[in-house]
């Protein structure tokens, strides 16, 4: 699908948060004063004539703003005292530079310069003489091309028809999308571009034809609030936290998400609704430990603070549109995720937006709704090489899939009749699931098929409904919807209303044709298929030669997985040199046996080889149905501690995992077992290594996960997996890998502060409540545990008043992750009726407990 980016070009500051402990509204509002200061200005890269916004403080007695090149600006329009727009002025220096503001008595320097552009054009998508017609788009291509603010066309009538850019669709700098209006003047002519400083781009001469043809925004919702009144207003909270799907161990955030709606949010625009307080509100974007924020640092959006950019809606909320481009934000997400907070402001979705072109064929014809396209230029199917898989939004684990839909769209496309268009002189489709279990129609679709219409111009459209296919509905959700074959390559995918119909439901039975293997039961593969003609070795004249490309990305360890049919009773196959023929030993010598395939690790030696020379087979007594490389293992979280791929079998299946493996392994550290060819007898036993006994402690607190289970350390099994190790035992299941995970850090004492609190400067504080001190007595400890301790780490214990404290503050230890000091005889009235303060600079408040 064609995604349509707004270019915004911000460059953001970057000024390290203050106080996470905010109070109310007005006392963050009314914070210190930070005196005549540029915040962030936007865009950072500009031209003569083009429109500014400087953020910041202070502005209302400015009277000067001077761009680099000491081009003095004196009109310009202010908005309150933290907004000024302006028009970049000609003159300014090439090189860039440093923008100033200035009052009668003093002047503030961005932290970040100022450039000045200079749009290129370098080409079109139209040469010379080609036609156009109305409705189509024209793509300009070449450099700093968001300076092109109009373009110059004429109408039916014979008039100028000037576009303005808001009506441009544009991909970052160097791409600028013009759709031609339907009713342009037809005739061969040139038309024209201007940029904001003035210059003037001739389009190539073009014959224009009427046309139709419109674009349709699709709205695409990440995450609604299904509870409003029930997770409430961000009152200075994390409630609206969210991560990368994979990404909250803590479980602290509201959802997480799919990598594929994780990258539109970080690398692209997407759109965030607002129900807001009418009295008050204020919103902060920033990440979970509150260390960066858009747009810089207490720059939030308030009535007279950006909310202009808070666009209303029918309903009452207002939608902010975010591109978060180059900030630095972006970098901590995936650890740190993203958090919407503030207050007076409740999240009520998360969404984006795609311009869809949608061809009329004239003023009347079928509007398309388009779901899907080929946008990376992914080649034709190949039974299995270059698959057309979709999945359903957050069950794409192995990111196999071409695209992954939301909910709404995924039950339309199991309920619904939707279409495929191909391209292809002989196609042969087969529609099934990811894993070949159960397919859309008894045979493959080929031409003849009544579900499959033939356009006339080398492409087809494939008529799909799904409804009637009761086994495939069964898997799809878990196994994904699968286009593949041989001769086609797909184009898109679309719901049409009036299109064709099928003639007849859905059908589970497997089809025949070119599929790896041949014959009806098509052969499950795992892994990359690198050979998929299949191939007899009847004599010793046989032999299939697989070419280096095949091995581009091989690694030590991956697998190479012959897959056979009609093996006979002499049969010998063998791994070759590509060039001489000669036995290639180190495969030969690793070659094992499985049900209906054999198999060989890459040994590090042989990689240079495999990529420059590729690999032959021969031998005699079988057939060879397709070749695959597999990865050599999964992707791991932790330490490794067994990495032999072991198959489970029977219950003669063991291994053991030796004490030397667990020297460093402490209580709550998590024992992981990554799993492949899970059966339906699947039943693993964590065992006692030396007497095969269940080991209790483990087995009730293993719990499966996607591909593993796992268990965490007790406390009373350290000795014994650090003197004898660790056994499995069990069926129906094949080890991967075996992984020790750091479990959560232990806490001595009774936590008595629980918020990650971030001392970046000497605003920062955490008053901690009398409360907390109700059952304090004469020497209890208080510690505090600390993270991200840096070379001006200053902690300090203080008074209410925010005075020194100094008799804790005499007594102050440093540990390791954390200080500390005994509570002394004479302060605890005082931290029983008013409490305990902390300030300092330098460092991160992980927990605060007091130890008996």
């Amino acid at each position: 699908m064609k995604k349509i980016f707004a270019y915004i070009g911000w460059v953001l500051t970057v000024v390290l948060l203050g106080t996470l402990a905010a109070c109310n509204p007005k006392e963050i509002d009314e914070s210190a004063d930070l005196g005549l200061n540029i915040k962030v200005f936007f865009p950072t890269k500009v031209v003569a004539g083009q429109p500014m916004t400087i953020n910041g403080s202070g502005f209302s007695d400015v009277t000067q703003i001077v761009f680099p090149g000491d081009v003095t600006v004196t009109d310009f329009e202010k908005v309150g005292g933290g907004m000024i727009r302006v028009i970049a002025p000609s003159g300014i220096a090439a090189e860039g530079g440093k923008l100033i503001v200035r009052t009668a008595s003093e002047q503030a320097e961005s932290r970040v310069p100022l450039t000045l552009g200079n749009t290129v054009v370098s080409g079109f998508s139209k040469q010379e003489g080609e036609d156009i017609s109305g409705g189509e788009q024209l793509t300009v291509f070449g450099t700093d091309l968001e300076f092109i603010c109009r373009a110059e066309l004429i109408d039916s009538e014979g008039n100028p028809l000037i576009l303005e850019d808001e009506q441009f669709h544009r991909k970052g700098t160097n791409t600028v999308i013009i759709t031609i209006p339907k009713q342009i003047f037809e005739g061969t002519w040139v038309g024209k571009l201007y940029t904001f400083d003035g210059k003037e781009i001739l389009l190539p001469e073009l014959n224009y034809k009427p046309g139709g043809g419109h674009w349709e925004t699709v709205k695409t919702v990440f995450w609604t609030n299904d509870d409003p009144e029930g997770h409430g207003p961000a009152n200075w909270n994390g409630t609206y936290r969210f991560a990368l799907e994979g990404h909250d161990g803590a479980n602290e955030c509201i959802a997480e998400l799919p990598q594929d709606v994780w990258d539109i949010i970080k690398n692209g625009t997407f759109y965030a609704t607002f129900q807001l307080d009418p009295n008050w509100y204020q919103i902060r974007i920033t990440n979970g430990h509150w260390s960066v924020q858009w747009q810089g640092a207490d720059n939030d959006f308030k009535p007279g603070n950006m909310d202009d950019q808070l666009i209303p809606n029918e309903d009452g909320t207002r939608t902010l549109e975010i591109t978060f481009g180059s900030d630095p934000l972006v970098e901590t997400l995936d650890d740190k995720h993203l958090l919407f907070t503030g207050s007076g402001n409740t999240l009520m979705e998360l969404f984006s937006l795609e311009e869809v072109w949608i061809d009329d064929g004239g003023e009347t014809g079928p509007v398309q709704e388009v779901i899907w396209t080929n946008e990376t230029g992914e080649g034709p199917a190949d039974w299995g090489n270059l698959n057309y898989r979709f999945g359903l939004d957050g069950h794409d684990g192995n990111n196999e899939c071409d695209a992954t839909f939301p909910q709404e769209i995924w039950n339309r496309i199991k309920s619904e009749t939707f279409y495929a268009l191909i391209e292809g002189a002989s196609p042969q489709i087969r529609i099934t699931d990811g894993w070949w279990s159960a397919n859309l129609t008894p045979d493959d679709i080929k031409p003849g098929s009544d579900l499959l219409i033939d356009n006339g111009d080398g492409t087809w459209t494939i008529v799909v409904n799904l409804s009637g296919a009761d086994a495939l509905l069964a898997v799809l959700d878990a196994q994904h919807l699968l286009f593949t074959g041989g001769g086609f390559t797909l184009l898109k995918l679309f719901f049409q209303e009036g299109g064709p119909t099928p003639p007849g439901g859905g059908g589970d039975e497997p089809g025949g044709g070119d599929e790896p293997g041949g014959g009806d039961e098509p052969i499950k593969t795992e892994g990359t298929v690198i050979w998929n003609t299949e191939t007899a070795f009847a004599d010793w004249s046989a032999t299939i030669l697989i070419g280096p490309e095949k091995f581009a990305d091989a690694q030590e360890g991956d697998i190479i997985r012959v897959y056979l049919k009609d093996k006979g009773s002499d049969y010998n196959p063998i791994f070759k040199h590509a060039e001489d023929w000669s036995d290639w030993s180190e495969f030969q010598g690793a070659k094992v046996d499985g049900d209906g395939y054999f198999e060989a690790a890459i040994p590090a030696g042989a990689l240079d080889e495999l990529k420059s020379k590729g690999l032959r087979f021969q031998g005699v007594g079988f057939t060879i149905a397709a070749v695959t490389l597999i990865g050599s293992g999964p992707e791991t979280e932790g330490t490794v501690i067994w990495d032999t791929v072991t198959a489970f079998d029977s219950w003669n299946a063991t291994i053991l995992i030796g004490p030397e493996k667990f020297a460093d392994a402490k209580e709550g550290d998590i024992v992981r077992v990554y799993l492949k060819d899970k059966n339906s007898d699947y039943l693993p036993i964590f065992k006692h290594a030396e007497d095969w006994s269940d080991w209790t402690e483990f087995q009730s607190a293993k719990v499966d996960g996607d591909g593993y289970f796992e268990a965490p350390v007790p406390a009373g099994a350290l000795d014994e997996l650090t003197s004898k190790g660790l056994r499995f035992q069990g069926v129906g299941f094949t080890v991967a890998a075996v992984t020790l995970i750091p479990g959560p850090p232990q806490y001595e004492g009774t936590v008595i502060w629980d918020t990650e609190t971030v001392f970046a400067d000497w605003s920062a504080t955490i008053l901690i409540g009398a409360d907390r001190f109700a059952d304090a007595q004469e020497g209890n400890i208080i510690r505090v545990y600390t993270k991200d301790k840096g070379s001006d780490y200053n902690p300090i214990f203080k008074h209410e008043n925010w005075s020194d404290w100094t008799e804790f503050q005499g007594q102050k230890e440093e540990g390791d992750g954390y200080f500390e000091a005994p509570v002394p005889a004479g302060a605890l009235d005082e931290l029983r009726s008013t409490g305990l303060r902390f300030q300092g600079v330098g460092f991160t408040i992980v927990k605060v407990t007091m130890i008996p």
